[in-house]
């Protein structure tokens, strides 16, 4: 059994995915009426539970399709982390069946507008080959694997990066890294530290130099703004 926890744009993709594979799934969301249920007011109601988080369906659970709007410490994580439940996000989930090349973007300030750039300059490139920008930028990215596309541009936030684990792809981005959303982090150091989780299992890896250089891993895949042909490791 699945559990979607959190049930709003991501949630309901979530939804959709699993049906279409038949999977058996259970809703659970802290709102009496989370926005993800208007799409789905027709269905029958008795696997979803609503207006609280209840610990007590986890017997049942295999997997948790966490939402990014859950915090990391959620009670209903930190259970499932003690029992050994499978924790994925839908872009991990994205990045394990999509067969086209994976670009993911982060970083406090410009996502959307570098996002929207690099697509825009792909799809007039690629004309006959499909590329899609989706994401934390609209389209929930479960939504975009029934369609055939060359390259996917994924805009990431660390609401999604902090749950995620593996983030295999061709190329990862982190733009800058700024104070932001430390309400849920905690720290700037946590919140520096989760968004370089998307340079960690790239082919190719781009940062600016000063957030390279403060990263506590540096492998020769790792590249700057100031010089895409130089690997940092042999600059410093």
């Amino acid at each position: 059994m699945h559990l979607i926890l959190g049930f709003g744009a991501t949630g309901a993709s979530y939804l959709r995915y699993l049906r279409k594979k038949n999977i058996p799934t259970l809703v659970m969301d802290s709102r009496d009426r989370p926005s993800g249920l208007l799409e789905f007011d027709n269905l029958n109601k008795r696997n979803f539970y609503l207006g609280k988080f209840d610990l007590s369906v986890l017997d049942k659970v295999k997997t948790i399709l966490v939402s990014p709007g859950i915090k990391y410490k959620n009670e209903v994580l930190i259970e499932a982390r003690r029992l050994g439940i499978e924790i994925l996000t839908d872009i991990e989930i994205f990045l394990q069946e999509s067969k086209s090349k994976k670009l993911l973007i982060t970083g406090t300030n410009g996502k959307t507008t570098v996002v929207s750039m690099i697509g825009h300059v792909l799809k007039n490139i690629y004309r006959e080959k499909k590329v899609i920008c989706c994401g934390n930028i609209g389209t929930p990215v479960l939504d975009t694997l029934t369609e055939e596309h060359f390259i996917s541009v994924i805009e990431v936030s660390s609401f999604h990066l902090e749950h995620s684990r593996s983030l295999p792809c061709e190329i990862g981005v982190l733009l800058n890294v700024e104070q932001d959303h430390l309400d849920r982090h905690v720290s700037f150091a946590n919140y520096k530290k989760i968004k370089e989780k998307i340079l960690l299992d790239c082919t190719i890896g781009l940062a600016s130099k000063e957030d390279l250089r403060s990263m506590d891993c540096i492998s020769s895949n790792l590249f700057t703004f100031e010089d895409l042909t130089t690997p940092l490791k042999e600059e410093i």
